[in-house]
């Protein structure tokens, strides 16, 4: 236990540390701080009744999200859900996210045949039952320690 407390202290010791760039060629010292890989839970939604919903075919819709304002460096594990005024339950593919990037993300929808079967306008539907989609995304950003 106490190799591992040791070995955790240095790691944090090491990724803070700044790090002293020598150039020979041109005779220019720099110090440059490390980024540090900082955990990050950002979460937010596309807003009841301003959710722009996109037809991707005439049963099934798209929604883009942007996630820039988060700042993660990387792709981030992202979950997300659907709300509204009903028929959710009988919406498929919501928790599939797709054209996952540090900024963005995009998820299709189609309900499911109940919906189809009585002929439902979709688009129609999603904008009448003000859906959004809610989500959270855990990833990491970039710290940067102060200088000593």
């Amino acid at each position: 236990m106490a190799s591992y407390l040791v070995f955790a202290a240095l790691a944090v010791t090491l990724a803070t540390a700044d790090v002293k760039l020598d150039s020979l060629d041109s005779g220019i010292d720099e110090i440059q701080s490390v980024c540090v890989g900082q955990p990050r839970t950002c979460s937010g939604t596309t807003g009841r009744g301003r959710t722009v919903w996109n037809e991707f075919s005439p049963d099934s819709l798209f929604v883009d999200v942007s996630m820039e304002k988060c700042e993660f460096t990387s792709t981030p594990n992202i979950v997300a859900s659907i709300s509204g005024d009903g028929y959710m339950r009988n919406v498929n593919g919501v928790t599939a996210v797709y054209e996952t990037s540090k900024d963005s993300f995009r998820v299709y929808i189609r309900p499911d045949y109940l919906a189809i079967n009585q002929n439902l306008d979709i688009p129609e539907l999603a904008e009448s039952k003000n859906w959004s989609l809610n989500w959270i995304a855990v990833g990491y950003t970039c710290w940067v320690p102060e200088p000593w």
